[in-house]
């Protein structure tokens, strides 16, 4: 039966012995490969690209991370472990936000696979490892308990080109005022969700800005709206 596809979002509760790698937070990772039972999973002629993008959020003490899927957005808890680079996850909520259109067969086809790597391995550990490429750019290497592995890197595949779900919201993280840096056309709307996926904030934007100074500390996820085409990224209100 197929599951759910996949576009997750989880906090990784840390402790005061483990050195949280910054690099996770700093980069946005795009998926090159996706390695299952020994077999390469190149996600070729998908349309879009497949980035993991951590977070941190200070109030709580917890990371997030976000995922892309076809259909939804799934939010886990995550823990790492207090000494070794490690992490177990638990699905605690959803987003109604995919990343594929119709009649984008590939693009589905190829969540048919992603989408177990992380879901069907919940509570169960999951090491990565984060390598220096030596021009500048990383790459993070996610293994699970069989040996599957999800390999990403800072910059795009090759096949892919920046869309509407490349803008930027600046600053980030933010106190009161939040700007929306995109070259895609002029914002439709703007709506933002807290961690569970309720929506707290919806106007049209003036000047690709938002007020979020009347939300608590925390993570939260902006979606705008360009030409009816949708697009999700996250933001901390610190």
């Amino acid at each position: 039966m197929k599951k759910a596809f996949l576009l997750l979002a989880f906090s990784l509760i840390t402790y005061s012995s483990f050195s949280q790698d910054p690099q996770l937070i700093d980069n946005n990772w795009y998926l090159h490969n996706l390695i299952l039972d020994g077999e390469n999973n190149i996600p070729y002629n998908t349309g879009v690209s497949m980035s993991i993008d951590f977070a941190f959020e200070p109030v709580n003490d917890k990371y997030f991370i976000s995922l892309p899927a076809a259909s939804e957005i799934y939010i886990y808890q995550a823990t790492f472990h207090p000494s070794v680079p490690e992490f177990s996850t638990l699905h605690i909520g959803s987003l109604a936000k995919g990343v594929c259109k119709f009649p984008a067969e590939p693009c589905f086809d190829f969540f048919d696979l992603y989408e177990p790597f992380y879901f069907d391995y919940q509570e169960t550990p999951m090491t990565y490892e984060v390598t220096d490429n030596g021009d500048g750019t990383h790459q993070l290497i996610v293994t699970n308990i069989d040996g599957d592995q999800a390999i990403y890197n800072t910059f795009l595949l090759g096949n892919e080109t920046p869309t509407v779900h490349s803008f930027k919201v600046v600053p980030n993280p933010t106190t009161d005022r939040l700007y929306i840096d995109s070259e895609f056309g002029v914002i439709e709307q703007l709506t933002v969700y807290d961690r569970t996926g309720r929506q707290v904030l919806k106007q049209t934007p003036e000047e690709n800005a938002i007020d979020v100074s009347s939300l608590p500390q925390g993570l939260y996820f902006i979606e705008i709206t360009i030409d009816a085409e949708k697009a999700i990224q996250k933001f901390i209100k610190n």
